[in-house]
């Protein structure tokens, strides 16, 4: 059976007439994480009490459950696995002359207890297991349940929530980006497509700057909910697709505390003299300040460390949508635009507003069209200390991204001298438990759940990486512990032991010092060889630094980049 434990904290005796003695051996509470840990429950369950009693307002929070063996249980939420309506509860149930369970209460989820409901149908006066809809909630229940997902995820630090309709399937899907993985927790398995619908129409209410008064799940919808989970506020950045099967919700978890410290660059991982490098920028005025990578790659998250050290005589001012990290000292705009729709005279305004703002520095959310590249055009050319972000596959190719055909920035501007201060490409990758990691030096043959593609004998992958590296380099590198510990282990995700999040791979390229490079590029020349001749050092030579620092895992370069003994590799010679 699919459970865990939580510790006893209730099971008290409140009244004489109560006979708890059959409790007194319980010292803990099983969790029902799944339906899958319903449906294997033993006794099994018969049906559901729920309008025996008067339970009103509970009726969605606290259950009572007749067992095949016409014994009693109780499925309740967390917040009420103790306290006066579990023990009425339990009165009622001897009150009625039904005998409880051996185990006779059990933790679920607000969502699944929500969904257990609504898969039972109305007949007489008992919810029998299985059949149609029922309407005993009301949207309040449907928020918690959207908000019992969203805790998940902040607990297990995901980065995104992924809701998966399939609308001619019973069940969906949510599955989580967590450690750079697309993860479909047992907890989340064999959810009613019915009832994420309507959980996802009610949480659409709360949207801030949304595309639409409902959510339409035959439309691209975006906009941004505040909330707060266990204490902590938060931003779900919403956006959906229209997919085949049915609408694809993310919701990218931003955390919204106003006290928060941002991080710094060295925890996000940056080498010293990238840190030192970027350091002196902001001290510059004037040019642009470009951070690029994959979607998720960490960018907006960098791109307000950095500003949130300017220092307090420079005035900030940040045009996003939406508005993702709240920075200390600057003065922040939220721009929503529309999917659909052409934004050239607000986005026109707030530009016209800015310079008379008055601004030293401005940070604009991200370049990804026409509107936003003529935004860049616009400010990068006025004289500002612009910062912004792009998608892009390598700090060298920036400014072919900014002057494709969707983004239209004139290469002439981007040539002349002054308007790229700065070109920052970066990824983010796995970052090793630092508790458990084990040293290279002490495998004797391939790790099981390597993602290598290198095939063969161990020693030769050992001397290729040697070859780059040095035997003392080989001696400084450590490997994933895939049991994990107590610092790194997840019972519920087994596959991300040994692993502490990510960590920020980077390449910095200052076109300053290498004057031929904007050059080549405005030529349609090849550009990588001659930076690589020229000593400039790309993002996966960085990321093996980070590996002969203990901090990445070596099969972990390989599955992100190439193998140690292909061509890629060849221009290594450390440092």
């Amino acid at each position: 059976m699919m459970t865990k434990w939580l510790p006893r904290t209730a099971f008290k005796r409140q009244a004489d007439s109560f006979d708890l003695s059959g409790l007194a051996q319980l010292d803990e509470i099983p969790v029902l994480s799944s339906s899958h840990a319903i449906q294997q429950l033993d006794p099994q369950i018969e049906r559901l009490l729920i309008t025996e009693f008067e339970l009103g307002e509970q009726a969605s929070r606290i259950c009572p459950v007749l067992l095949a063996d016409q014994t009693v249980t109780v499925f309740a939420i967390k917040e009420h696995q103790t306290g006066d309506a579990l023990l009425t509860l339990w009165q009622q149930l001897q009150d009625k002359g039904y005998r409880l369970a051996a185990v006779p209460c059990y933790v679920l989820s607000v969502s699944l207890l929500l969904e257990l409901i609504r898969d039972t149908q109305l007949t007489g006066e008992d919810l029998v297991l299985g059949a149609g809809a029922s309407t005993l909630w009301s949207q309040a229940d449907l928020f918690n349940a959207f908000l019992d997902i969203v805790r998940w995820g902040v607990q297990h630090k995901s980065s995104d929530i992924h809701i998966n309709i399939f609308t001619a399937s019973e069940c969906s899907e949510v599955r989580f980006s967590i450690a750079g993985r697309y993860v479909f927790p047992p907890k989340f398995h064999g959810m009613s497509t019915r009832f994420l619908l309507d959980m996802l129409a009610v949480a659409w209410m709360n949207i801030r700057g949304g595309n639409g008064a409902v959510f339409d799940p035959h439309k691209e919808q975006q906009g941004s909910l505040n909330c707060e989970v266990d204490g902590s506020a938060l931003m779900l950045r919403w956006g959906s697709l229209a997919a085949e099967l049915g609408p694809s919700i993310c919701l990218r978890v931003l955390h919204r505390e106003v006290e928060a410290t941002l991080p710094d660059l060295a925890s996000l991982g940056y080498l010293p003299d990238q840190q030192e490098q970027l350091q002196n920028t902001l001290a510059g005025e004037g040019g642009a300040v470009i951070f690029s990578g994959a979607v998720g790659s960490g960018k907006s998250t960098t791109l307000a460390a950095l500003v949130a050290q300017l220092p307090s005589w420079r005035k900030l001012i940040s045009i996003e949508d939406p508005v993702e990290y709240l920075i200390p000292n600057a003065i922040q705009v939220a721009l929503s635009r529309d999917l659909h729709n052409e934004s050239h005279q607000p986005f026109g305004a707030k530009l016209r507003a800015l310079k008379r703002a008055a601004m030293t520095d401005v940070l604009l959310g991200e370049i990804r069209d026409l509107e936003t590249g003529r935004a860049f055009t616009d400010l990068s050319s006025s004289g500002v200390r612009l910062y912004t972000t792009v998608h892009a596959a390598s700090a060298a190719l920036v400014p072919a991204r900014l002057h494709s055909d969707f983004v239209g920035v004139s290469m002439d501007l981007m040539a002349a001298p002054g308007i790229l201060r700065l070109l920052v490409h970066q990824c983010l990758l796995p970052r090793l438990c630092a508790e458990c990691a084990l040293p290279l030096s002490a495998l004797q043959q391939f790790p099981a759940l390597a993602l290598s593609v290198t095939q063969g004998d161990f020693q030769r992958w050992k001397d290729q990486l040697g070859a780059l590296v040095g035997e003392a380099g080989l001696q400084q590198m450590r490997v994933r512990q895939p049991e994990g510990c107590a610092h790194c282990i997840n019972p519920e995700l087994p596959d991300l032991n040994g692993w502490q999040g990510r960590i920020v791979s980077a390449e910095i390229l200052d076109p300053i010092l290498y004057p031929d490079y904007l050059s080549a590029l405005h030529h349609k020349q090849p550009v990588l060889p001659d930076l690589l001749q020229q000593g400039w050092r790309p993002l996966r030579y960085n990321a093996l630094q980070q590996a002969l620092l203990g901090l990445i895992d070596p099969f972990d370069l390989e599955r992100y980049f190439s193998v140690f003994n292909s061509a890629a590799w060849q221009g290594y010679k450390g440092g």
